[in-house]
């Protein structure tokens, strides 16, 4: 995994990377191409995209930490892919849309 990624996420992101490592340690190629190791990749690129969004939230109040985020999304974009990342932000916009037709608030 990217560097800055293991040293700017949170433990709980830490901790399920270590765990997503020790699956690839200890069982055969077949095991982790059978999505053996698959739920775990998925909970990590869940956790990094949590901290990822937390992040985004913060450059707003915060311009000092900007390179610091702009890493970090660098980092996660290798990490999950860019075309992923849109994905995910496209449909949080469509559902943001949605509530709004609907007159909900976020």
């Amino acid at each position: 995994m990217h560097e800055i990624v293991k040293e700017t996420t949170s433990e709980e992101c830490k901790r399920i990377y270590e765990r997503l490592i020790d699956c690839h340690n200890t069982n055969t190629m077949a095991y982790q191409m059978t999505n053996g190791c698959y739920p775990i990749r998925k909970e990590l690129k869940e956790c990094l995209f949590n901290e990822y969004k937390a992040r985004r939230r913060g450059q707003r109040k915060d311009k000092l930490r900007y390179k610091e985020i702009m890493q970090f999304t660098e980092a996660f974009q290798e990490v999950v892919g860019e075309e992923e990342e849109l994905d995910i932000r496209k449909q949080a916009k469509e559902k943001a849309d949605k509530l709004r037709r609907e007159g909900k608030s976020l």
